[in-house]
């Protein structure tokens, strides 16, 4: 595993259960691996709260703290009273609202409770004045109807774990939304997703791992983890026709404009 320091992992699930047994070894890795700061992303309100438990045991981790699309119907009716409550309390901790967005593929929550979720974090992301991290499938044309009729250009944020069209991704940066890789450019069958990483602006690109999920090749199929950003980091520069150690440049450079300079050298 090649070591580049200064890579930052800009969305993961590390409150996931799939690390409990071994959280201090996969920051340990992560460390190994050059990764100076990890975005741990809530998906609930008991994982938001243990996002920023991490955040707080662990230097160079920070918390985003939201329910997701697929979580949107068992949220508690004052979910977004709770959210603001946690975020207030953990402001030093927390660099942004969500997940949130739409996920019409899977449909884990009905349509119209993703929209009223979705509606509801963009105001309480305008209220604090912190940016959005979106997830959308299948849904992309109403994603980018709901943030604008909501006024989400006030906080912008990022289009995590993008998977559109090159068209999409422009779409989506027009509206001021940063655009972040995971570990599918790897695939063989990412053809689509490689040209949209392709066209990105220096200006607009992240990278994650979207951990514990889609570990990149060579471990996929296996559990995800920070560790493995530097595999996408040497996919992206390979697509992009540069070195790895400018993808490291420029997206922890965005990574730290996008999410108010909080991520900062620490190891």
């Amino acid at each position: 595993m090649s070591k580049y320091p200064g890579l930052i992992d800009s969305h993961c699930h590390l409150t996931s259960p799939k690390f409990e047994d071994d959280i201090d070894a996969v920051i340990g890795r992560a460390r190994e691996a050059g990764i100076e700061n990890i975005n741990v992303v809530g998906y609930t309100l008991e994982h938001s709260l243990k996002a920023i438990e991490l955040a707080n045991r662990f230097e160079g981790l920070w918390a985003s703290i939201g329910v997701s699309p697929h979580d949107a119907k068992d949220a508690p009716a004052n979910f977004i009273a709770q959210l603001s409550a946690i975020a207030e309390k953990n402001r030093d901790r927390v660099v942004a609202i969500g997940e949130t967005g739409l996920d019409f593929y899977h449909r884990i929550s009905p349509p119209d409770d993703q929209v009223k979720s979705f509606e509801a974090h963009i105001e309480l992301a305008i209220d604090l004045s912190l940016p959005l991290v979106i997830h959308t499938r299948s849904a992309f044309e109403m994603t980018i109807d709901i943030l604008k009729s909501n006024g989400a250009e006030r906080v912008g944020g990022v289009f995590h774990c993008f998977t559109g069209t090159p068209s999409e991704a422009t779409i989506a940066m027009s509206h001021g939304f940063f655009i972040s890789f995971s570990g599918i450019i790897t695939f063989r069958n990412a053809t689509d997703i490689r040209e949209s990483a392709r066209i990105i602006p220096d200006n607009r690109l992240l990278i994650e791992t979207d951990a514990p999920y889609l570990a990149p090749i060579p471990n996929r199929g296996k559990r995800n983890e920070p560790a493995y950003t530097c595999y996408i980091a040497e996919e992206l520069a390979r697509i992009r026709k540069t070195r790895p150690e400018n993808i490291v440049e420029v997206t922890s450079r965005n990574a730290r404009q996008l999410f108010s300079g909080k991520f900062t050298p620490c190891w």
